[in-house]
């Protein structure tokens, strides 16, 4: 019996330390974030960050087991594997000695790729424990899409002018452009930025930009909004931004994504000169730049809220009911309308103010009573009641900060 216990102790140490050999490894093997970025700059290789937060963050502990044993699990990728731990516990120098990822992290925890010098090639935020164990052959299959960059970009550098800048654009489009399409402004910003070395290079080759791909590699969409579109509009100079409109559409290197941005801004110009019309035609010829895009599914809501009938499913309406233009609404009120006779029909507020007019009532497609006007009562006469659902229709608008809210009451004299 003593055999076999120590027999069981022994195996049971061996186990142990077999445990200890791979934890120490996966320690040894995954760096810290400074020592890393240094080492990846030294060694010329890419890098793989890994955000979490100690003290704060949900299953702290497990997502960092997770990462050294996913990190343990595959050498040989040709790239440093390192740790940004945000702990709860670090001051203002704690922070600062931990230093600054290439990319403002929202979302822990997270991971970011780069090159050797920190321009990204991969994020992804609010990870789950079994993303991580796809993140080696994610990044494996970046990393071959980098070595091809770098041949591409060593290629333009033989080249003059605006060659030389058409020639490192074309580089970037397997690696950057997918990240353009993929993510909001505020994150492909930050990615672009990282990016700045190669567009100082295009730009110093093709200073005029005929190439197009400054302004693709620099494209920032709330500035234009800010800096030109809204201004041009509130000085009503709608040609200038039609013109710069079409200039920038024009250049043939834009993502999809960038060309429905910019497409965008002729439809906030139309709205803004009162030209609806146009302003649902802008919208149709953003949609058809990329049909099946979420910004062309956000075009397709943007046009029925401007152009369809409003269905009020109960006597009330909300704010989201309310519009900025006269719109036609239709409710049932059938349990309200029982008989001929006068009927005092008012739009009573809860929040806000939204203006009502031309109500009408009808039943079996004819008009049984109506008022002409804008106000908040009326009074409709009944003097034939066909059978069927009678409904109540008429044109409502939203006004100030369209928080209006109420109900619709109709009682009979």
């Amino acid at each position: 019996m003593m055999i076999r216990s120590n027999g069981w102790i022994r195996l049971g140490m061996g186990l142990l330390g077999v445990a200890w050999a791979v934890s120490a490894s996966a320690a040894e093997t995954v760096k810290t974030y400074q020592h890393a970025v240094q080492e990846a700059k030294r060694s010329r290789v890419d890098h793989v960050i890994f955000c979490m937060g100690s003290g704060w963050m949900k299953q702290a502990d497990l997502f960092r087991t997770a990462y050294e044993r996913t990190v343990s699990a595959n050498p040989g990728h040709g790239m440093i594997w390192s740790l940004y731990d945000l702990r709860a516990d670090l001051n203002a120098e704690g922070r600062k000695a931990l230093g600054t990822l290439p990319m403002e992290i929202y979302g822990y925890p997270a991971w970011i790729f780069t090159d050797a010098d920190g321009r990204i090639l991969g994020v992804a935020e609010n990870i789950s424990l079994n993303d991580l164990a796809s993140v080696p052959l994610t990044v494996k299959s970046l990393a071959l899409k980098r070595k091809k960059r770098d041949i591409a970009l060593t290629k333009a550098e033989s080249a003059e002018g605006v060659e030389r800048a058409r020639l490192i654009g074309q580089a970037l489009v397997e690696t950057v452009d997918p990240l353009i399409e993929k993510f909001p402004f505020r994150t492909h910003s930050m990615i672009l930025k990282s990016y700045a070395d190669l567009t100082k290079k295009m730009l110093e080759a093709d200073p005029e930009d005929r190439s197009g791909n400054v302004f693709k590699y620099t494209f920032s969409y709330l500035p234009i909004l800010e800096g030109t579109i809204l201004k041009n509009n509130a000085a009503k100079a709608f040609d200038k931004n039609y013109a710069y409109l079409r200039e920038k559409l024009a250049i043939p290197v834009l993502t999809p994504k960038q060309r429905q941005q910019l497409s965008i801004f002729r439809y906030t110009t139309a709205m803004a000169s009162d030209d609806l019309k146009g302003a649902m035609r802008y919208l149709d010829e953003t949609i058809a730049i990329a049909p099946k895009s979420d910004f062309a599914e956000d075009c397709r809501r943007l046009k029925r809220y401007h152009t369809e009938p409003l269905q009020l499913p109960a006597l009330r309406w909300i704010p989201t009911d309310n519009r900025p233009r006269w719109t036609p609404f239709t409710v049932d009120v059938s349990s309200r309308i029982q008989g001929t006779g006068r009927y005092t029909l008012t739009f009573r507020h809860q929040e806000g103010k939204t203006l009502f007019r031309q109500p009408k009532l009808s039943a079996a497609n004819q008009v049984i009573a109506s008022a002409d006007g804008e106000k908040t009562v009326y009074t409709l006469t009944v003097d034939r009641l066909p059978p069927g659902r009678v409904l109540l229709t008429g044109e409502l608008k939203g006004t100030g900060w369209f928080a209006g809210r109420g109900e619709i009451v109709i009682e009979k004299e």
